[in-house]
């Protein structure tokens, strides 16, 4: 059997989610999308503290879940969006690639629609840089900031 992903909420605020039950990442999703939906469209706001284990019961993510917020569609979508966004050194960088494909294999197709509803596949490979491809940047803008300072030095002592 494949090493399939759970996500455990840790409240009970919303009637929804049961707090302390696993809840495989599909049905998360389409839980929290439901759930985010009613919110907004009421003007409601609560945030949920939640984890992502694996089958071993290993915890591969923890964080805050706010609904009503428009900021994310449903779960994996929040996850997607906000681990794209830190910056981790190459062997992280891999491994965070990974548990985001991983994510977003388990996301329901309809909630992968174009219209934003979760991240893709694309998405997760051209958001998060690699320390090689930052490096070179940074040495070509260094190599460009030396060839002006060296330009300007030079047309002044001529």
């Amino acid at each position: 059997m494949e090493n399939m992903l759970s996500v455990l909420f840790m409240q009970n605020q919303i009637a929804q989610l049961k707090a302390f039950h696993k809840m495989p990442i599909r049905e998360a999703c389409e839980v929290t999308s439901q759930i985010e939906k009613e919110y907004q469209w009421k003007q409601k706001k609560a945030k949920v503290d939640f984890v992502v284990l694996d089958n071993d019961g290993v915890e591969f993510y923890r964080g805050a879940l706010s609904f009503g917020s428009g900021a994310a569609s449903h779960v994996v979508d929040h996850i997607c969006k906000t681990l794209t966004g830190v910056k981790m050194n190459d062997q992280q960088e891999a491994r965070k690639r990974i548990f985001l494909e991983r994510l977003n294999e388990q996301v329901p197709d309809h909630l992968r629609q174009p219209d934003g509803l979760s991240i893709s596949r694309d998405h997760i490979l051209t958001n998060i840089p690699s320390s090689a491809h930052r490096r070179k940047w940074m040495v070509g803008g260094g190599i460009l900031a030396l060839l002006i300072l060296n330009r300007g030095y030079f047309s002044k002592s001529s």
